[in-house]
């Protein structure tokens, strides 16, 4: 599948605002669109896709889910995006991502209980995050067993540390 997605607002919808299904091979381009308080994520990619998101605000209310999940085996790449939400994380990732130039706010800082990470990074997956403005998070970024580079990124009003990475795959880049 190639799909191309502008201009669209889509909200208040039972599951995520936009999802995007396994399949074998997908590309996707999502240019400008609202995506915002829907019940579960405001984007999900599931395996095969490669998804690119440009200028668009990705938004979620209350409730545990992340703001975006990009799943083992997809590969997006977040720019110039406003994601904002108190989910566990404003991006979930077990595959890959680049994340350049974002404005990631989170709208509930939790000091303890479940994760509250900007991006939460789980085993297997790769980050790339350049020039993201990161605030109200518990961490900017949490990395486990995971690919990181992280370079010109700015954490604010976080609580404990603002890059956290545990058990890593190979060194961790941070500038």
């Amino acid at each position: 599948a190639v799909t191309l997605l502008v201009d669209n607002h889509c909200h208040q919808n039972k599951a995520s605002g936009i999802g995007f299904d396994s399949c074998a091979t997908g590309r996707s381009t999502v240019i400008n669109n609202r995506v915002i308080d829907n019940a579960t994520v405001a984007v999900g990619i599931k395996s095969g896709w490669t998804v690119r998101l440009f200028g668009n605000e990705l938004s979620r209310g209350k409730g545990l889910p992340p703001v975006t999940m990009v799943y083992d085996g997809a590969d997006a790449t977040f720019v110039d995006n406003i994601i904002r939400g108190e989910g566990v994380a404003g991006i979930r990732v077990a595959g890959k991502i680049l994340a350049f130039n974002n404005k990631i706010t989170g709208t509930s800082l939790r000091r303890s209980g479940p994760p509250n990470n900007a991006i939460w990074a789980l085993q297997g997956s790769a980050v790339t995050m350049t020039a993201n403005r990161i605030h109200g998070w518990r961490h900017g970024l949490q990395a486990t067993n995971a690919t990181v580079n992280a370079n010109n990124n700015t954490v604010s009003n976080f609580y404990r540390s603002a890059f956290v990475m545990q058990e890593s795959t190979q060194p961790a880049n941070i500038h």
